[in-house]
C-alpha cells in the first residue's frame, strides 16, 4: 500500500507519516527530498520557470512568509507541483508494481494531481489524507503547543513577535483553506489538525491505516 500525506505547512504531515512508519515498518520519503535531484534533471535556465520558488530571495533573518504572502506561495507552489508530479506518480506507480508499501508526503502533492490516478489499476493500493488548519488564533496558538519538544526551524526566532506570529499564521492558514478546497472537491478525506492535534493524528492513522 501507498500512504500520501499532503496539505498545509506546520499542520503534522512529517508526524503523521512517521508515526505511520513506525507502526508499519516501512519507510517514507518527503518530495522535498526528491526536490533536488528532480531539479538536476533540467538545464539551469529552465529552473526560473519550472521553480519559481528558487528566484524568490529571503534576506537573511527573515521567512519565506515575510517576503510573499499566501496566495503567492500557493501560485508558486502550483506551478513546482506540477513539475514534480511526473516523477513522482512514475515513482508511486513503480513501488506498486514491485508490491511495496511506502509513505510519502509533502504539500507538492495537490489533489488535482492525485486524481490523474484515480481510476488507474494503481488505485485500490493507494490510501491519500490531508491535513489542515484553518482558524488563524488556534493556528497563532498552536504554534508553541505542537512543537513542544520536537525540532523547529521558524518558531524559536519568531516566539516574542506577536507580528511575525501573525504573518506565519496566516500563511498556514491561506495554505489550509486552499488545501482544504481543493481536496473535498476531488473527494480527498481531510483532517483539521488545529485543536487536538494528537487526536486528530490518531485519527488520521487509524483512516490510513
Amino acid at each position: 500500500m501507498i500512504y500520501l500525506v499532503g496539505g498545509s505547512p506546520r499542520c503534522g504531515k512529517t508526524t503523521l507519516s512517521k508515526a505511520i512508519a513506525r507502526n508499519k515498518r516501512i519507510s517514507f520519503i518527503s518530495v522535498d527530498v526528491l526536490r533536488p535531484m528532480i531539479m538536476s534533471s533540467y538545464k539551469v535556465s529552465e529552473l526560473k520557470g519550472l521553480f519559481p520558488s528558487e528566484s524568490v530571495k529571503t534576506p537573511k533573518g527573515k521567512f519565506r512568509f515575510e517576503v510573499i504572502d499566501a496566495k503567492e506561495a500557493i501560485r508558486i507552489m502550483n506551478v513546482e507541483s506540477k513539475t514534480t508530479w511526473p516523477p513522482v506518480k512514475a515513482l508511486i506507480e513503480k513501488l506498486i508494481e514491485r508490491e511495496e508499501d511506502y509513505i510519502i508526503e509533502g504539500a507538492n502533492l495537490m489533489p488535482k494531481l492525485l486524481k490523474q490516478l484515480k481510476g488507474t489499476k494503481y488505485w485500490k493500493h493507494i490510501k491519500v489524507v490531508y491535513l489542515v488548519k484553518t482558524d488563524l488564533e488556534k493556528i497563532k496558538s498552536g504554534f508553541a503547543k505542537t512543537t513542544k519538544g520536537v525540532y523547529d526551524w521558524m518558531y524559536p526566532h519568531i516566539k516574542d513577535d506577536n507580528n511575525r506570529i501573525t504573518m506565519a499564521g496566516k500563511y498556514v492558514q491561506g495554505y489550509g483553506t486552499y488545501f482544504e478546497k481543493e481536496a473535498k472537491k476531488y473527494g480527498f478525506k481531510v483532517f483539521n489538525t488545529q485543536d487536538d492535534f494528537k487526536e486528530v493524528l490518531k485519527a488520521a492513522q487509524k483512516h490510513l491505516c
